[in-house]
């Protein structure tokens, strides 16, 4: 889970500096933020937004995928919270146990999120060993 989060990071990191080299800290953030201030909270608006900025970017394969496009622009991501979640909560109980494990089910069974993930992580991938 805390890779995936990892994963995550590292794609909004990189869409950022491709459109703000200046930037040096908080990628991810500077990421979420830009696209709420120029598209709100719809994941639609953000992803046509997002789609458009980085029309000139090497990521033509990831804009080009509505999987990985939601899940690098959506509003609300089920992996940032989860993955936080994960890395700073210990379950105490088999309560609390139960409610992670199934939190982190709701994240590997949803389609559109695993296949988002997949073409990110396929792009990464491949980005690492052409360099």
């Amino acid at each position: 889970m805390i890779q995936l989060r990892t994963v995550l990071d590292d794609i909004q990191g990189r869409f950022t500096k491709h459109l703000t080299p200046s930037v040096e800290r908080d990628l991810s953030l500077h990421w979420r933020n830009r696209l709420t201030a120029a598209a709100g909270d719809h994941d639609q608006d953000r992803i046509n937004y997002a789609q458009t900025q980085m029309a000139t970017s090497p990521y033509g394969n990831l804009l080009n995928s509505d999987a990985a496009m939601m899940v690098i622009c959506q509003s609300k991501s089920s992996i940032r919270p989860t993955a936080d979640q994960f890395a700073h909560t210990y379950a105490y109980n088999i309560s609390q146990l139960a409610e992670l494990q199934g939190e982190l089910g709701k994240i590997i069974s949803d389609p559109m999120e695993r296949k988002g993930m997949s073409d990110i992580i396929d792009y990464l991938s491949q980005d690492c060993f052409s360099q």
